[in-house]
């Protein structure tokens, strides 16, 4: 990953603080024909007390299949480009329509299974070496078995999920592993992923497994056959499985990322934040550990983090994957991290961190406030009891502030937005961000204008129009934090191109109501914030703004640069789409 530097001209400076001094959702109703879109019945369920839409109801439309597109690859389905983008804020009405559809689609296959009285096998993911893929190092022979063909008491939940089911396997993935760990502690976002009433045995069971993951701007739903790869002669699981050897789910989940992502090998090596974001639709920060780096007041950010809807996970740089250390940690693996707590030790606060290895085993912290050191002795039972102190070799640690900054590189941090639940839900009575959502492309010759160093074309490029209504509720300053986030498409896996450089710029907008800025205007104009440019799947950056309206102009660094991309902007208080 590399970065890369603008330059501004006398009249183009711009600071690079993140504190900057300086209502409703342009939407189109269910039924509304727009520029020939088609119609589908509908109806809007607003909140009387925040006057926000809460709910849509939709039937599923009898000519679905024209109103969605199948595209390549995994089995996914997405809009028709001529439908309007935002149905009701924040796209709801859009993932209910699509997985309305896929419900259907799902069904019907079922349906034709049972008579024809068939298991599924895959089309698109067969169970062959293809799609294993090229794993470095991996010299197992494999061969595929069924859930019930490995064990006769074959189940997909083994009394319900938790962080403590899932072990590694012989695929370097800690990083996804990490993110499903975590999300089994919270229903609402785990039966988004996966789906309820799932069974591998009965009479409705044909052999068709269904997972849900965001992908680029919306939900997807993939539908997987039971077929996993086991070692030969051994009929063992070869990548992740359960620490209960009845259990599957965790399995099929890692079979349907691997489909999405085209095989199993493409998942060694990620990171944490492209999972997170997978698994939850949130938009992932990321926080450097180094003295440096970090924010002063860190772990009081992360106890904030903790209290509101976010995961979180860490990480230790190492140009060796997977290297243990003399300290029980390993470098170059990811963790969870599941708490973030002050106790009473002699008389101060302590801030302390709960972590989870994915192993699930005995790979843990071995300094100060590990499993069973003196540290705990002097901490009240009361206090032990808050905090559900156990020590068990289930790969769950505590470690000192002090000690985690020192041994770890970086915090990622994903905050969950409208989009990561049903719209209507509550996440354990915790709010989640507002959210605003635009896609678009840069195309050759119409707005690829590159970076601010491009003067003669940088205006070309696209404008998004933004209002912050309200500071935040917590800021004495009455500013409101904003998070940015621009995503390309992967195309990696697919044709085997990297990612562009790319990042954002942010301008005042102008007095006049749902006006973008000139090209006379972008020549005079600075910014007031912006990101690096960084050849990455995501670039994001948080700002503190006064609350206001603001344009968004997103680019690659070089002009004339063709990607799709996906623009998110995240705030506690209300945003307005303009």
């Amino acid at each position: 990953m590399r970065y890369y530097d603008q330059y501004y001209s006398s009249t183009s400076s711009s600071s690079t603080s993140s504190d900057i001094d300086q209502n409703s959702d342009d939407v189109y109703s269910p039924d509304e024909n727009v520029s020939g879109r088609t119609n589908h019945p509908g109806k809007q369920v607003v909140d009387p007390r925040t006057g926000r839409v809460i709910k849509v109801k939709r039937e599923t439309p009898d000519d679905y299949l024209n109103v969605l597109k199948p595209v390549k690859g995994p089995k996914r389905m997405e809009f028709n480009p001529y439908l309007p983008k935002t149905l009701t804020p924040k796209g709801y009405a859009k993932y209910k329509l699509m997985m309305s559809v896929a419900s259907k689609q799902y069904e019907t296959l079922v349906k034709r299974l049972k008579t024809e009285r068939t298991l599924w096998e895959d089309p698109d993911f067969p169970a062959n070496d293809y799609a294993i893929g090229n794993i470095p190092n991996f010299r197992e022979k494999i061969e595929w078995k069924r859930p019930h063909e490995i064990n006769p008491n074959a189940r997909f939940f083994a009394g319900g999920a938790s962080r403590f089911d899932i072990e590694q396997g012989a695929l370097g993935d800690c990083w996804l592993l990490a993110v499903v760990a975590s999300i089994s502690g919270y229903p609402q976002l785990f039966d988004q992923v996966v789906p309820k009433d799932q069974e591998l045995k009965g009479p409705d069971y044909v052999g068709v497994i269904r997972f849900r993951f965001w992908n680029f701007g919306h939900w997807v739903e993939v539908l997987i056959d039971d077929r996993l790869p086991v070692r030969q002669g051994r009929n063992t699981l070869t990548f992740m499985h359960s620490s209960d050897p009845t259990e599957f789910w965790s399995a099929l989940l890692e079979k349907a990322y691997a489909k999405l992502n085209g095989c199993y090998a493409h998942l060694s090596g990620g990171t944490q934040s492209e999972a997170m974001e997978d698994l939850t639709g949130g938009i992932c920060l990321s926080i450097e550990l180094n003295q440096k780096e970090r924010p002063q007041d860190l772990v009081e950010q992360l106890k904030i983090y903790a209290q509101r809807c976010c995961l979180m996970g860490c990480s230790i740089d190492s140009s060796v994957m997977e290297q243990k250390m003399d300290n029980g940690l390993i470098a170059g693996h990811a963790y969870s991290l599941t708490g973030v707590y002050p106790v009473n030790y002699r008389g101060r606060t302590q801030w302390l961190m709960r972590l989870r290895n994915p192993w699930g085993d005995s790979h843990e912290w071995k300094g100060a406030w590990c499993d069973g050191s003196p540290q705990w002795r002097e901490i009240s039972e009361q206090e032990k009891k808050n905090i559900n102190l156990s020590f068990t070799a289930d790969g769950e640690f505590w470690m000192s502030y002090e000690d985690f900054v020192t041994c770890f590189t970086r915090v990622e941090v994903c905050h969950l937005g409208l989009e990561s639940l049903e719209y209507h839900e509550n996440f354990r009575g915790k709010r989640r961000l507002d959210e605003a959502i635009f896609s678009g492309q840069w195309q050759r010759n119409v707005n690829a204008g590159g970076c601010i160093n491009n003067r003669s074309t940088y205006w070309t490029n696209p404008q998004f129009r933004i209002t912050v209504e309200d500071p935040d509720p917590d800021d004495d300053d009455n500013k409101c934090s904003v998070l940015i986030g621009l995503m390309q498409k992967d195309i990696r896996k697919k044709v085997g191109a990297d990612f562009q450089p790319m990042g954002f710029m942010v301008y005042n907008a102008p007095d006049d109501l749902n006006t973008l800025l000139s090209r006379a205007q972008l020549l005079t104009k600075s910014p007031i914030a912006k990101s690096q440019f960084i050849n990455t799947r995501e670039v994001t950056a948080q700002f503190r703004v006064p609350p206001g309206s603001y344009v968004i102009i997103p680019s690659t660094f070089d002009p004339n640069i063709e990607a799709n991309f996906v623009l998110r902007v995240f705030s506690q208080t209300s945003i307005t789409e303009q």
